[in-house]
């Protein structure tokens, strides 16, 4: 005689299914990276030149170029908070983790300021701010020539610090890909697997949250 002994079977959690940034945070991510890059590149190619119609050219276009940077943090900010459920875990160690969190911190504040210590800088000189020299935005202070000294020089500190922790930002990406091997790094780089492995790991949560606790598996005996 034959019985039906119910077994239980837990089903396996999907432990860290999102092993990919959605496809549209890794797009804003190297886009801000292009534009900070090229705009570093006008402004260190401002100082070799002589016209001055070129000069007030290339500073116009890294302001240009800061104000999109500014744009594109506060969407990644914005879709960072849609998203966070879906953001890869990678179960760093507790130090690890704070300094990943402080260095990203501080990324996003120097990222939101500049463009602003900027913007103000050129307000208090008395300069009109055009987005590439069509949209003319507000002005945020008045004319005050020192001021306007006084927000040039947190521009420059604020920029150079910038540099630097976007160093130590590729120097702990690198040492996660090469020494850890947590796939930290490959997480956030572009091309087609990257839009794949979003979209898997998308489908994967939606799976895993429509899975019933317990299945049953019958064995005859």
């Amino acid at each position: 005689m034959s019985q039906h002994k119910p077994l239980p079977i837990r089903s396996a959690p999907v432990r860290n299914a999102a092993k990919r940034y959605p496809f549209m945070l890794i797009g804003l991510h190297w886009l801000t990276a292009l534009l900070i890059l090229a705009g570093v590149t006008l402004i260190l190619a401002r100082e070799d030149v002589s016209g001055r119609a070129l000069r007030l050219w290339l500073l116009e276009q890294h302001r240009s170029l800061g104000l999109l940077v500014l744009a594109l943090v506060c969407v990644r900010l914005a879709l960072r908070w849609r998203y966070r459920a879906r953001l890869p875990r990678h179960g760093l160690p507790r130090a690890v983790a704070v300094a990943s969190a402080a260095g990203h911190l501080g990324l996003y504040v120097l990222l939101l300021a500049i463009p602003f210590l900027g913007w103000a800088q050129t307000s208090a000189s008395g300069q009109d701010v055009r987005l590439f020299g069509l949209i003319r935005l507000p002005s945020l202070l008045g004319l005050d020539f020192d001021l306007a000294d006084t927000l040039q020089g947190w521009h420059q500190v604020a920029a150079w610090s910038l540099l630097v922790l976007i160093g130590v930002h590729v120097l702990a990406a690198l040492w996660h890909h090469l020494l850890r091997r947590d796939g930290v790094l490959t997480a956030m780089l572009p091309g087609p697997r990257s839009v794949a492995g979003a979209r898997l790991a998308e489908s994967a949560l939606r799976t895993s949250s429509r899975a019933p606790a317990h299945a049953y598996r019958y064995d005859k005996r």
